[in-house]
């Protein structure tokens, strides 16, 4: 059956019947209450542990999970062995009812969990974790995607699910007691929270300017970007480089975070109104340069601003991605990408 291992090809047809039966024969939801996982009612129905991971909520759900496991169950019961591949998928599936337990007991739900999703989740980390170079083919992306960075997104989705269990999807903010504390210099009112934003993200920009200029790990960080191979050839450390670069990211990202914090409200979901002008920022200003990132933040923040007071708040989202084409026409590597691509 093309080439599918046992196991999966027999996960693969279990969830197959028991969601046509869900959709046919079984369509009491008494029986998505009854073999559905509810964290409140485990303990009197320890069945569900098991039942659970083979109901599906819909069509996309079920679509998602079997091809996940089409893809990437059969190289790794390969590696693993039959019994052992069905012990970890069935092991992840407990996990996952286990991590849900405990975070019901934080926000309790009055709906049933259900799908093999925590299950798939183990084998797409068990991949990863054998592959990680793997390429993967994802539509519409024109190029492959290695599997480690494909499983860290579906991993981030996650955790963004578990975070709104545990907050909740409504905005929060930071309230500080210098929140409504202002100067007015020259007729233009100046509030305290964003002075301390500006001086802050000054601040970062020029650490992570010394680190990436005037620093060894800079260069070879830059060198490793630039040509890997030859980055080795001459001593470099690229898998290093590349792990303490990631963290140097998330660690600036944090501190980013911190600063919006200060001066809008958020939620799990944010990022999603960010990543489009954060992109738009990185790609105008150039690949690689600090400088162009900043060129760029301030063009369009400006050019969003005038629109919006000018013509209309709704044109000024519309700003970013006009400007990026206006300048990408003209310098496809952006304003500052050819300086990027300079000597060591």
């Amino acid at each position: 059956m093309f080439g599918m291992t046992p196991w999966v090809r027999r996960l693969l047809v279990a969830n197959l019947l028991v969601f046509l039966c869900q959709k046919t024969v079984l369509v009491d939801p008494r029986f998505q209450a009854v073999f559905g996982f509810e964290p409140l009612l485990a303990v009197a129905r320890p069945w569900t542990f098991v039942t659970y991971m083979f109901l599906h909520g819909g069509l996309l759900h079920l679509a998602f999970n079997m091809l996940a496991l089409f893809m990437f169950g059969p190289p790794v019961e390969e590696r693993m062995g039959g019994r052992p591949f069905l012990a970890y998928y069935t092991l992840c599936g407990l996990g996952g009812a286990a991590f849900s337990f405990l975070l019901m007991q934080l926000r309790p739900v009055d709906h049933p969990i259900v799908g093999a999703s925590a299950a798939i989740y183990g084998v797409l980390l068990a991949f990863a974790w054998a592959w990680p170079d793997q390429p993967i083919y994802v539509f519409p992306f024109p190029a492959p995607i290695p599997a480690k960075w494909l499983v860290t997104f579906a991993v981030a989705l996650l955790l963004e699910g578990v975070m709104s269990v545990v907050w909740n999807t409504s905005d929060r903010g930071i309230n500080t007691r210098y929140a409504n504390s202002s100067w007015t210099v020259l007729g233009y009112q100046i509030t305290l929270v964003r002075l301390w934003a500006f001086l802050l993200s000054l601040l970062a920009l020029a650490l992570l300017y010394l680190v990436l200029n005037r620093t060894r790990f800079g260069r070879a960080v830059r060198a490793s970007v630039q040509n890997p191979e030859s980055a080795r050839l001459l001593g470099v450390e690229s898998e290093r480089v590349a792990a303490i670069g990631f963290g140097l990211g998330a660690a600036t990202a944090a501190a980013a975070g911190s600063m919006y914090g200060l001066l809008y409200p958020f939620n799990p979901g944010s990022h999603y109104d960010l990543i489009s002008r954060l992109l738009s920022i990185v790609v105008l200003g150039g690949l690689g340069s600090i400088g162009g990132a900043v060129a760029g933040a301030l063009i369009i923040s400006v050019s969003s601003a005038v629109v919006a007071s000018t013509i209309s708040p709704s044109w000024s989202q519309m700003t970013f991605f006009i400007v990026l084409l206006l300048v990408l026409l003209v310098r496809p590597r952006g304003l500052f990408g050819a300086a990027a691509r300079g000597a060591i």
